[in-house]
């Protein structure tokens, strides 16, 4: 993280499910958010945007 990064995370995972049932929706996902940044979220309505 530098002096201009504002937010930072690395390895993020998102799973839903049990057991044999889980569902990955991203695995080993980093960020690095800079100072200045306009950053969008977009999906459809219903696909975890909020979560």
């Amino acid at each position: 993280m530098n002096k201009n990064t504002v937010i930072s995370a690395k390895h993020l995972k998102k799973s839903f499910g049990a057991k044999e049932n889980v569902q990955v929706i991203y695995s080993d996902l980093n960020i690095d958010i800079y100072k200045g940044d306009f950053k969008v979220i977009m999906g459809s309505s219903g696909s975890g945007k909020s979560t």
